[in-house]
């Protein structure tokens, strides 16, 4: 491959891009060599200190069995290491070389994926125990490089032309073959699902071209940064590396579901939905305006009404009368009879008509009004309703999305009823279908999927689930078995006061705290909730369960106001955004009063605000990172250095997640617990599956001695704590009341 420079190159922080080119020579780039050379290629690799490997499969779903064989399998193997690189099909090789293969996998200490998550999951499955991995250079890029700038990514292919300066990927000879063979989306590109047709000597290039992009990343480009930052390296395998091994056992195992809750539930909402529609165009306000419509498109179609009748060919009269002048010429009767015959219909008009009687009972949804239309409701809502436009798109139209429609009264309520059962709709038909052919849904994960290093979820998305009861329901856990759930106590909220040492953070969790409530303790320094907040009795320094309960009933309207202050505070908000965010509740209240609040929030939040600073001072000194709580460093675009306080605390705190799993799984099989991870990483909580037996032990772990260990490890002055839930279904622990 040609070489580039760094001309118009993107810039990283702490990584050096270094035109490293595919190794070359007689042990290199080896497709499927013979049995006696790849167990020599095998044994020079065993011996390496440090190997990529890179799975080509059929299918990507290792949490299917052998019964599945035919979906999902092992294609090919790619492996890079300091003095070779082959690919080698797994089904070809001979005994000796396949046992070979298989210590490599499972018995070497240096092994190097780009993506731990789904090349450790194949191993997991086929060899019966996780391989002993030493870094995934997917989550090292990202650790590195959590945001070198604005929009970067961290695949292999970019990796290939951002850092190892490729002049272009290894994809062109296997997309041109899978065009060529008809393996192609509708957009014309290569269906890279059906890659594992290509022959070998085209998909064992494309392979054995990742596991060496693999090698040169962490040797030639990470490993140098990683001597300046030893913290990252044990942050990667101490936390991150196990994190992920135990969500590759989460997918393998997957989760139980009941799939008659969810087909009745689905019914259920199918006919709300319905009625909810039902409500909404016969509303008092909406139904004229809709009739309007409706009745503009109807005329308007109406006024398109093609010729009813072919086009009459006009026939030259014949003469009337035979030569005596007496008899009718048959010429001429004929010629009359055919005269006062209408023309045939026509095509087009036949199928004018037949729409149009569709469109008179209702059959045709073009001629409907459609409340999930975007453009529908902007000429109902803001043309005809004159609703204040809020919020805008984009592309800067009006929106009507759930925010915007919370300003709109009992018109958008029903709207945003109606949304919120048709997404919910949307997932629970997910659901349905991959529980088609077996009872468990195996939810994947990308680790780590965000730049602060939290994971994000997919195929099926758990962390985006509707919280609602019916979904919920038919998450259960397995006979004899119950959900042992633990939530991290203001997890962010901790992370935020121990790092800024903020006076009013520490009084809400510091050693000494009494237990509160954070709205209600900033609402009551706000002027125009304050006095409210303290008058129904509620002292922020002195705060008893009475005066809190006593405050949140008397106050409900003062609360809620300052949560939306503090969690869009949280956020970096100013002035004008607030105000914005109230009058999307529904909350009219002048500029001036919002700006006084923001005033008072900001005086009261002092200690933060110092941090953050230092925090801006700190990104500038080190040319674009900062170190977050565990010492890992931050890599923040400069477009982005507003959210640098949002992006330590988020990465911190999920990087104590990691800490408390990590702590949990040892002391549950310390103590021999039956467990399985259900969801261990749930933002700011865990989930694990135990025999009913061991619900009480687990607990104990769970929110007792795992928090007692956690907090010894962080050695900080604000500790940690959890709260437990058991349950036999997610309803019954992610339920939001």
């Amino acid at each position: 491959m040609e070489q580039v420079t760094l001309t118009n190159h993107p810039r990283f922080v702490l990584l050096e891009p270094r035109s490293l080119p595919p190794r070359v020579g007689d042990t290199f780039q080896v497709v499927c060599p013979s049995d006696e050379e790849a167990i020599a290629l095998l044994q020079s690799a065993l011996r390496s200190r440090l190997v990529a490997i890179d799975f080509e499969t059929r299918g990507t779903d290792y949490s299917l069995s052998y019964a599945f064989f035919d979906e999902s399998h092992t294609v090919g193997v790619g492996l890079a290491w300091d003095t070779g690189s082959c690919y080698l099909d797994p089904v070809a090789l001979g005994p000796e070389a396949y046992s070979l293969l298989a210590d490599l996998m499972v018995e070497h200490c240096g092994l190097l994926a780009h993506n731990v998550y789904f090349d450790g999951g194949w191993i997991r499955r086929d060899m019966g125990q996780h391989a002993q991995w030493y870094a995934c250079t997917y989550g090292m890029y990202m650790q590195l490089a959590n945001e070198g700038w604005e929009g970067q990514r961290w695949g292999l292919k970019n990796a290939m032309t951002d850092l190892l300066m490729w002049q272009d990927t290894n994809e062109h000879e296997l997309d041109s073959w899978l065009i060529e063979n008809g393996y192609k989306k509708h957009n014309g590109k290569a269906e890279k699902g059906e890659m594992w047709r290509a022959p070998a000597h085209i998909l064992g290039q494309y392979c054995v071209l990742d596991a060496e992009a693999t090698y040169l990343l962490m040797t030639e480009v990470f490993e140098p940064v990683l001597a300046h930052f030893p913290k990252v390296l044990s942050y990667h395998q101490d936390l991150f590396l196990p994190h992920v091994l135990v969500h590759i056992d989460q997918k393998i195992r997957g989760i139980a579901t009941d799939r008659q809750q969810w087909l009745g539930h689905k019914d259920y909402l199918d006919k709300e939905i319905a009625e909810l529609a039902e409500s909404f165009l016969t509303h008092g306000e909406v139904q004229p305006h809709i009739y309007e419509w409706e009745l503009a498109k109807y005329n308007e179609y109406l006024d398109k009404e093609p010729s009813r009748y072919k086009k009459r060919i006009e026939r030259k009269e014949p003469a009337k009368f035979l030569k005596d002048g007496t008899t009718l010429s048959k010429n001429w009767v004929k010629w009359v009879a055919l005269s006062r015959k209408l023309p045939a219909e026509s095509k087009n008009w036949q199928n004018w008509e037949q729409r149009r009687q569709l469109i008179d009972v209702g059959l045709e949804e073009d001629f409907l009004f459609n409340v999930q239309s975007g453009d529908h409701l902007r000429w109902l809502l803001y043309g005809k309703l004159g609703m204040r436009v809020l919020l805008e798109t984009d592309s800067g139209m009006p929106a009507v999305s759930e925010d915007a429609l919370k300003a709109m009264g009992d018109i958008g309520r029903l709207l945003i009823d109606r949304s919120l059962r048709t997404k919910e709709v949307s997932y629970l038909t997910d659901y349905i279908e991959r529980t088609t052919t077996r009872r468990t849904v195996h939810p994947s994960f990308r680790l780590p999927g965000t730049v602060t290093g939290r994971l994000s979820g997919k195929e099926p998305n758990l962390q985006q689930m509707p919280k609602t009861k019916g979904t919920l329901s038919g998450f259960v856990s397995r006979p004899g078995h119950s959900f042992v759930d633990c939530d991290v106590n203001a997890l962010e909220m901790v992370v935020t006061a121990e790092l800024s040492q903020d006076d009013n953070l520490l009084a809400l969790y510091g050693p000494t705290a009494k237990k509160n409530d954070i709205y209600l303790f900033y609402g009551a320094l706000m002027p125009g909730l304050g006095e409210k907040i303290v008058a129904a009795g509620y002292d922020r320094l002195n705060p008893t369960a009475e005066t809190i309960d006593a405050a949140k009933k008397a106050c409900k309207k003062e609360r809620g106001i300052a949560k939306l202050l503090i969690l869009s505070d949280n956020y970096g908000s100013g002035v004008k955004k607030k105000h914005k965010i109230l009058s999307l509740e529904g909350i009219d209240m002048p500029l001036s009063q919002v700006e006084a609040m923001h005033l008072a929030l900001q005086e009261a939040k002092a200690g933060v605000t110092h941090y953050s600073d230092w925090l801006r001072n700190e990104w500038r000194s080190n040319g674009g990172w900062v170190e977050n709580g565990y010492g890992r460093p931050m890599c923040v675009d400069e477009k982005y250095t507003k959210d640098l306080l949002n992006r330590v605390v988020q990465s911190t705190g999920h990087d104590i997640l990691m800490m408390y799993t990590k702590i949990v799984a040892r002391l549950l099989d310390e103590a021999k617990v039956t467990w399985s991870p259900i969801v261990m990483d749930f933002h700011d909580e865990s989930i694990i599956e135990v025999p009913d037996d061991q619900v009480s032990l687990a607990t104990r772990i769970m929110e007792k001695d795992a928090y007692a260990e956690l907090n010894r490890q962080l050695g900080g002055t604000c500790p940690l704590k959890g709260t437990a839930a058991v349950s036999k279904t997610l309803a019954g622990i992610k339920l939001e009341e």
